[in-house]
């Protein structure tokens, strides 16, 4: 049967998906338990946050080191930043790990590349007070105020063609978090349509954290953001013939950006957003016009945002694929299968654990919990990777 008969209409990352033929279980690849511990605030920082102490005395361990040479997830935060908010990230992040909040990381292979690289969010009060301080995370995969590494990227591992699909690793796309973008009980970063709910940074902030230092390493072929992978595929049949405002593509200085004479739902005009952060942005703009985030309305962007969301009679600047408003929850969803039909069967359709369901920053995980294949059984279970109860600790910070 010719090629095209076969698969009819079916997209590229169809095809690949169907021909990795990895199913869901496999793609979660679960590990060998381990026994669960109690879980002690510490009243300084671990010794393998040595590099973070002298700038920071707030911390809270996400995911704990479980061998020699792993680094656990972290939120720090200089002494000036409210713990609340600090609380409040520690939480989000802690929800994207564990989206059914059953005190299990929902995919074990992400969190153990994220606790192998050192994944940490890190917290000022002010811009100010990170160029101030001159931070470097040696050894560690973090943020900074610009997007770029502060720490050395260990390289990415290599897909099932065996070559590197990014030299040097990936690049963690995304910015420190500043205490006024951190919602709690603040007015004005509640969700614009929904005013039970907080729309603010860390949703975005600490879901690139997840999907940068975590699925794009677990699952390179596929989440990877470097050109060729499944994701970027999916991205590009989204951008279509609206182009790039970067070189850093692989169309180099013959890239064009025709927005808005193009027909495509994804055109981002930043010139300093490269392939693999256009990339990055689009995971989240998928999972966040399926969640509700982009429905109800971040509240830290303006109010008459012009960046996401079609309007009436004009195109969003940025991304199209959702909507916004009160109960737009199920006409966002519906633009996204319309626009990115590929992101969805990826991202939403697939069985990679990505989370789905916005954060609260309410994480409230049982007090004990079983191993996921042994539920039921009235035997608790060791497992590793457990999610750590979100306390806040406080260290001394050296002098």
């Amino acid at each position: 049967m010719p090629y095209q008969n076969l698969f009819g209409r079916m997209s590229y990352v169809r095809i690949l998906l169907l021909s990795l033929a990895v199913p869901s279980q496999g793609l979660q690849d679960a590990a060998t338990p381990y026994r669960i511990v109690s879980l002690l605030v510490a009243q300084r920082l671990p010794d393998q946050l040595a590099s973070f102490s002298p700038y920071f005395s707030q911390h809270v361990p996400v995911i704990r080191p479980v061998c020699q040479d792993c680094l656990g997830v972290h939120v720090v935060a200089t002494d000036k930043v409210q713990r609340s908010k600090v609380e409040r990230v520690a939480t989000v992040l802690a929800q994207y790990l564990d989206n059914n909040e059953d005190g299990w990381a929902d995919n074990a292979r992400v969190a153990a590349q994220m606790d192998r690289r050192g994944a940490v969010m890190v917290m000022c009060a002010r811009p100010e007070e990170l160029d101030e301080m001159n931070f470097t995370c040696d050894g560690f995969m973090c943020q900074d105020d610009y997007g770029n590494e502060t720490g050395p990227p260990l390289p990415l591992d290599t897909g099932s063609s065996g070559n590197s699909t990014h030299p040097g690793g990936l690049p963690v796309q995304g910015r420190v978090l500043f205490d006024s973008t951190v919602g709690l009980t603040d007015a004005h970063l509640r969700c614009v349509h929904n005013r039970s709910a907080i729309c603010d940074a860390p949703l975005e902030e600490a879901f690139h954290l997840l999907t940068d230092v975590g699925f794009a390493h677990a699952y390179p072929d596929l989440l990877g953001t470097q050109p060729g992978s499944a994701l970027s595929l999916a991205m590009m049949g989204t951008i279509g013939s609206c182009g790039y405002n970067t070189e850093e593509t692989p169309m180099g200085k013959y890239a064009r950006f025709h927005f808005p004479n193009c027909t495509g739902t994804y055109h981002y005009a930043d010139e300093t957003c490269s392939f693999s952060c256009l990339a990055t942005e689009y995971f989240h703009h998928v999972i966040a016009s399926y969640n509700g985030e982009y429905a109800w309305g971040r509240a830290d962007l303006p109010v008459h945002n012009r960046e996401l969301c079609n309007g009436t009679g004009s195109r969003a600047l940025e991304w199209e694929n959702c909507a916004a408003g009160p109960d737009a929850l199920h006409a966002s969803r519906k633009a996204l299968r319309s626009g990115s039909p590929d992101g969805v069967a990826l991202l939403v359709d697939s069985g990679f654990k990505v989370p789905l369901v916005m954060p609260s920053g309410r994480y409230s995980p049982p007090l004990f919990a079983t191993s996921a294949h042994l539920r039921g059984s009235g035997t608790l279970q060791p497992r590793p990777l457990r999610l750590q109860d979100v306390r806040l600790e406080f260290g001394r910070a050296r002098s």
